[in-house]
């Protein structure tokens, strides 16, 4: 979500320059009023961006320096899922998958269309 907020930034900077104030979040609102994004698209990030957000600053208050949510506490597993609005710790992260998948999906639409492209190029080796 990041990537394409700073993609357009890039592309309609010069445009539109009050776009490079504020977070992400505010560059997104900022570029869906000037038309530079779909306003659904722009709520969907925005939304996106907020949860993946909530879970990240949980785990690493709670975790530190552990990444694993798995092997956390049922208990901390129970509130991350509460904080997510899923039923359960497997629904949260079935939630969080489909939060990326629509992420890429609007990547695909924007950048990679923009460029021209279907798919990711082919890194060579």
């Amino acid at each position: 979500a990041e990537i394409i907020t700073q993609i357009l930034l890039l592309r309609d900077a010069a445009a539109f320059p009050d776009e490079l104030h504020g977070t992400t979040m505010t560059a997104l609102a900022q570029l869906a009023a000037h038309g530079c994004l779909p306003k659904k698209s722009a709520q969907d990030l925005i939304a996106s961006l907020r949860t993946l957000r909530d879970m990240q600053q949980i785990s690493r208050l709670c975790l530190g320096d552990s990444k694993d949510v798995h092997t956390a506490p049922t208990a901390l597993q129970e509130m991350m899922a509460k904080r997510g609005q899923a039923r359960t710790f497997t629904d949260l992260e079935q939630q969080i998958t489909g939060i990326e998948t629509n992420i890429y999906r609007i990547y695909q639409k924007i950048v990679l269309a923009e460029a021209g492209l279907d798919e990711e190029p082919e890194v060579p080796s």
